[in-house]
């Protein structure tokens, strides 16, 4: 609500100074605090880089509220990418797949999920799966994280044209241009897939502007119009087609997304692909802890080893499948990059976490393994911030 309140307080004064606050606030927490899912560690405290400090579900849910307003106040891409970050990585990440029980606090490097103490203010169940782990909070405010995105994945602009914020399939009908009834439905698998799919029906011709926001991470953007290549300029994130349009009209964007690796906390480094974070997922073995008649609380404990390093001379190779009706879960994970490390041998816990990723990472006589990473939202035990095993040259800090 901090991030939000120069916004609206600039939709009264029109005052620059609060525009340029917004952003000055984003950059300050992503750079002391922020987390390589795209939010800033709030385990009720801003606690700095380490991906084992945690993140509350309503600061999650309440970041992308924020984020749809400065959208609809600034009309900037930057905060539609923030957007679809968080909502793609950590709003799902926070949620069992069945939506039966949630976590309190989340963590980028969550290899155990269970009632202990931690290095945060909250109590030691805040990371439990469950009906309302440590508060009741996060039992409310998760329920809104979809809709809200869905009722602002398109916005007016202030000349009867529309902007497309993100490109989650939906269907959008509203008056347009001179007052043409307008019907733009979206279809496509993203954020799983790079391509979109937009068919438009009038109930008359009519000339009014479509901008589609062209995501920071994309480099190379591919529109078509009726099957004609349509080339236009990005600015302030969109690109903006303004022609006449008629019923049966159709928009075909294409966004590819290229794997990008950063460093963060200690050179320890993510692996991203478009909007979407992918990590090595953690076997994931359930235990109830406290049963009632539906929701009941869980801790989680790890199946498998958790404690790899990423080579830095890696390569990427995705492969995908069928997309389910449920995406974020570890079996149904519709993406997977498959790339090269080794286990860390001084890389321990500390605190009931994932210790600090080693700078310096021991994998002498460790054998070379192929990992497979699959998005951060699919897994609920997870490395999504890796200690890097060679040069660090090719990676790019954050």
């Amino acid at each position: 609500m901090g991030i939000k309140t120069p916004g609206v307080l600039y939709e009264l004064t029109g005052d620059d100074v609060l525009r340029d606050a917004v952003h000055r606030g984003i950059d300050s927490l992503m750079t002391y605090h922020g987390q390589a899912h795209g939010m800033f560690s709030g385990d009720e405290w801003l606690s700095g880089t380490h991906p084992s400090q945690g993140v509350e579900l309503c600061a999650v849910v309440e970041y992308m509220f924020s984020m749809e307003q400065l959208t609809r106040i600034f009309g900037d891409g930057r905060f539609g990418d923030i957007l679809e970050k968080v909502a793609f990585n950590a709003l799902p990440a926070a949620i069992s797949p069945d939506w039966t029980s949630h976590q309190y606090d989340q963590q980028v490097n969550q290899i155990l999920c269970n009632v202990a103490p931690r290095s945060w203010v909250n109590g030691p169940d805040a990371n439990l799966f469950g009906l309302e782990p440590h508060f009741g909070c996060c039992t409310a405010n998760m329920h809104q994280g979809w809709p809200k995105l869905t009722s602002h994945l398109w916005m007016r602009d202030h000349e009867g044209g529309l902007a497309a914020v993100s490109y989650a399939p939906c269907t959008v009908e509203t008056p347009v241009g001179n007052g043409s009834l307008a019907k733009l439905a979206v279809s496509g698998e993203y954020p799983f897939r790079d391509h979109v799919s937009i068919s438009i029906t009038l109930e008359r011709p009519e000339i009014f502007t479509v901008s589609l926001r062209i995501p920071s991470w994309c480099t190379q953007p591919e529109i078509q119009v009726n099957g004609t290549p349509v080339n236009v300029q990005t600015e302030n994130g969109y690109a903006k087609i303004n022609r006449e349009w008629a019923s049966g009209d159709g928009i075909e964007l294409t966004l590819p997304m290229a794997i990008n690796t950063t460093s963060r906390n200690l050179y320890a480094v993510s692996v991203e692909r478009g909007p979407l974070v992918y990590v090595l997922p953690v076997r994931e073995q359930w235990q109830m802890v406290r049963e009632r008649e539906m929701f009941h609380d869980w801790e989680l404990y790890p199946g498998s080893a958790w404690k790899y390093g990423l080579l830095a001379d890696t390569g990427f190779e995705v492969t995908e499948a069928d997309i389910p009706s449920q995406p974020f879960s570890a079996d149904g994970a519709p993406v997977r990059i498959t790339a090269s490390g080794q286990l860390v041998k001084d890389w321990k816990m500390e605190g009931n976490n994932a210790g600090t990723p080693p700078i310096h990472p021991d994998c002498n006589g460790q054998p070379v393994a192929e990992l497979e990473l699959i998005p951060y939202g699919s897994a609920r035990l997870r490395i999504g911030e890796f200690p890097l095993i060679g040069s660090r040259k090719r990676f790019k800090e954050q």
